[in-house]
């Protein structure tokens, strides 16, 4: 799973919304994309040893998650915003799972900065916006879902994988962002900086 965290708040009453949170997409699943809200929680701790402060987390909509027929008490899941933190062995024998925290385990928790989704067809190569969160730099900028996109800061675009575009548009705060996008038949040059959205 591509988030740090996810709670299904009504499961208990301890699992509570945070004060703050924000209205998302929070991926794809089986049936379509799920929405929710993303917040963060005071704190998140595995076992004694492992704790983190201000975690972001994911509470998908109930009425996605509220006809899943499974036998396991799931309260939620953590995903790979935790997990990349770790060396994780898991030992099948013993039944057990190992953890060895990685040159990842103190980095802060956050969401990506540009609060673009993006969609990539491979053959021919072009790129889409999928979203823009309304909270975002990009949709008050006039970023549409739908936008093809040609050109990231002078770069066109055959030049990224999806990889790399996510790294560049998510991982830094406050960067400066021109987007060459068509729209129908018309060039738009977008501007705008990245910043964090909760």
């Amino acid at each position: 799973a591509g988030h740090s965290l996810s709670l299904d708040e009504n499961h208990q009453k301890q699992i509570k919304l945070p004060n703050k949170t924000i209205e998302s997409s929070l991926g794809l699943a089986i049936n379509g994309i799920v929405s929710g809200k993303i917040g963060r929680i005071s704190k998140l701790c595995i076992g004694e040893n492992y704790c983190w402060e201000q975690v972001i987390s994911s509470f998908p909509d109930t009425l996605l998650i509220a006809y899943r027929d499974e036998k396991v008490d799931k309260q939620g899941s953590i995903g790979i915003g935790i997990l990349e933190r770790f060396v994780l062995t898991l030992d099948y024998t013993h039944q057990r799972c190992m953890l060895k925290p990685s040159k990842k385990y103190k980095n802060n928790f956050e969401i990506g900065f540009s609060g673009i989704e993006l969609l990539m067809q491979i053959e021919p190569k072009k790129v889409f916006i999928a979203s823009v969160h309304p909270l975002s730099e990009a949709y008050k900028a006039g970023l549409q879902a739908g936008d093809e996109v040609l050109a990231l800061n002078d770069k066109v675009i055959r030049n990224f994988s999806l990889g790399d575009l996510y790294d560049f548009l998510d991982k830094k705060e406050g960067r400066q962002i021109y987007l060459l996008v068509k729209r129908k038949e018309e060039l738009i040059v977008i501007a705008f900086k990245t910043k964090k959205l909760i």
